[in-house]
């Protein structure tokens, strides 16, 4: 059995069901530096104003408008999957430390916890740490906070890249979750609520 399990956020644990753009004025002006935006986004605890001091654009007063309510209209989007909450409770009830590691930009974190509230024992968000999964230390940093080994934590998420990869390339164990798909590969899950089996 695991001591830990950490589950990533948006895809795995919760959703944002408004297909709003809110960045979308910052990759049109920053076509060649949109990666290094994304970056800064989500290791830093930034607003729209201090990205855009950080980038030196001059947005209008409308176009950052527009941003900040697109920003809004996701938050106030945000719903949690069905078995997640269950998930959270089941696995404490065995004695197992839960936690949440996602890459997220700063308006996107206290929906979250709002949300989820104590239903975990800590977040480990990449704007508070500074380091965007699948880079290694932000796997370190969580086990640090958990006080757990590598070899003793689960990561379950539904990026291959960022969750499964990721955490395995760090020392963690892993699970993909594809939501509702049919595989009878061992690292996939098409529910949350198979940990229950995999946890035993």
């Amino acid at each position: 059995m695991y001591s830990t399990v950490f589950f990533d956020v948006y895809g795995t644990v919760a959703r944002i069901n408004h297909p709003a753009t809110p960045y979308r004025v910052f990759k049109e002006k920053l076509p060649e530096r949109w990666r290094d935006f994304k970056s800064v986004l989500m290791t830093g605890d930034y607003g729209l104003p201090e990205m855009q001091d950080k980038f030196s654009l001059a947005l209008t007063e409308a176009e950052l408008h527009a941003s900040e309510a697109d920003i809004a209209l996701q938050q106030q989007s945000i719903t949690l999957f069905d078995d997640a909450i269950p998930t959270f409770r089941l696995l404490r009830g065995k004695g197992i430390k839960v936690g949440l590691i996602s890459n997220l930009a700063q308006p996107y974190g206290g929906p979250i916890r709002d949300l989820i509230a104590d239903e975990v024992d800590d977040y480990i968000f990449s704007f508070e740490v500074g380091f965007i999964k699948p880079d290694k230390a932000i796997f370190d940093q969580a086990c640090k906070r958990f006080s757990c080994a590598h070899n003793d934590a689960l990561m379950v998420g539904d990026s291959f890249r960022s969750d499964y990869q990721g955490a395995k390339l760090a020392g963690l164990d892993a699970l993909l979750l594809k939501r509702d798909a049919l595989s009878d590969e061992m690292h996939v899950i098409a529910s949350l609520n198979e940990l229950t089996l995999k946890c035993e």
